[in-house]
């Protein structure tokens, strides 16, 4: 739960200006309901009160240490501080009548956060421009915050895992004892290891954590080298969408696990694309890259260029979308046909859609053959129509 408010304080000190020279306050009332507490039935409020303030003290222990270099004069420079400065946690209690046993109860809390001076280095926009400091921060998926970390501790702790090492891992492909040993020591891994019944119990729990990041948004799909005996049952199941096939009929039956399954089940790969708005955020981070890199080689050939011969270069402008592709985009049924023509108005290939959109090749082939003339849903045309510029 700390970790959850530690996240909660990132949000805000990525929306300022000068996180280090700033201050947010935030009500203790609505942390309640972003750290998920209000589902609690079994503490009263003053009790989450309580907890969110006692949190906020934990959270204000955390320290960093910052180093770079000083190039003119060579000096490495170290840089120590609190991830957080707690400036104050203020209470609002409501008075008890007078001669009544019961203690004033605890009815708001205000906490007053200030970023510490790593932020100075990390989030400085104005110092990123001028070459003196970064502005780098990551993602977290909001329903990640749905998952409880007392009944599913697995699935929070490799939630974030995985969105952390997301950008690292372009192809998004794991051995699932690399995702267990960033959740589970490798000592109590090896322990499930000399009794069966142990091993299979492990399998289980992992598979129940892998279904819950697909209720986040996660898109899981198992390599076509993993046993399909060892897959768990929901890793196969079609779409429900899809009316015309029986689910009941086709979905797999339990089999029973072939020996030495344990080790051929560590090795097993498994792909795990992150929610579709965290891709598509990623995807438009790294085409801001790729167009600055090419906008900064340009400049760099027009000035090489402009040396021993006069520019005449062109602006070439970008394909034009086709009169029948223009009319189809006024309407108010946007289809996979749609989706298919000004892809290719726009040269660009399934593969590169489905990088932007974070899906895979497949799925936009299926969107686009399947819902040919069917309206594509909320969930995912507001995105697409982004992406494709409309």
């Amino acid at each position: 739960m700390a970790a959850r408010l530690h996240a909660v304080f990132a949000t805000y000190a990525t929306r300022q200006n000068r996180p280090w020279e700033e201050s947010f306050c935030l009500r203790g009332s609505d942390l309640i309901k972003f750290l998920g507490l209000d589902r609690r039935k079994d503490m009263t409020k003053p009790e989450k009160l309580r907890a969110i303030a006692d949190l906020s003290w934990i959270v204000g222990t955390l320290g960093a240490v910052v180093h770079w270099r000083e190039g003119e004069l060579d000096l490495c420079v170290t840089r120590k501080s609190p991830v957080w400065i707690i400036q104050y946690v203020e209470e609002y209690f409501q008075p008890q009548l007078p001669n009544m046993a019961a203690e004033d109860e605890l009815c708001e809390v205000i906490i007053r956060v200030q970023p510490g001076a790593w932020a100075e280095k990390f989030l400085n926009r104005e110092g990123e421009q001028q070459n003196k400091a970064l502005n780098q921060f990551g993602y977290i998926h909001q329903a990640a915050f749905d998952i409880n970390p007392n009944r599913q501790e697995l699935a929070a702790v490799l939630t974030l895992y995985l969105t952390q090492n997301r950008r690292a891992r372009s192809n998004c492909k794991y051995r699932i004892r690399t995702l267990l040993e960033a959740v589970i020591a490798p000592s109590e891994i090896e322990a499930f290891r000399n009794v069966r019944q142990y091993r299979s119990r492990l399998v289980q729990r992992f598979y129940d954590t892998l279904e819950t990041l697909t209720e986040v948004g996660f898109h899981i799909q198992f390599d076509e080298s993993f046993p399909i005996a060892m897959r768990p049952e929901w890793a196969d199941l079609p779409v429900e969408d899809d009316v015309d096939i029986d689910v009941v009929a086709i979905a797999p039956t339990k089999t029973p696990l072939p020996n030495g399954f344990f080790d051929i089940w560590l090795d097993g790969i498994v792909s795990i694309t992150s929610p579709a708005d965290i891709e598509s955020v990623l995807a438009e981070l790294e085409t801001r890259k790729t167009q600055k890199a090419k906008a900064s080689g340009r400049q760099t050939t027009k000035k090489s260029a402009s040396s021993r011969k006069p520019n005449l270069e062109k602006n070439i402008p970008p394909p034009a979308l086709s009169p029948a592709t223009q009319k189809a985009t006024a309407v108010s049924e946007f289809t996979g046909s749609v989706v298919r023509q000004i892809r290719k108005d726009l040269r660009m290939s399934q593969t590169e859609l489905a990088q932007q959109i974070g899906k895979s090749q497949s799925w936009v082939r299926d969107l686009e053959n399947k819902f040919s003339d069917k309206p594509i849903s909320l969930d995912y045309a507001g995105k697409l129509r982004q992406i494709l510029g409309l």
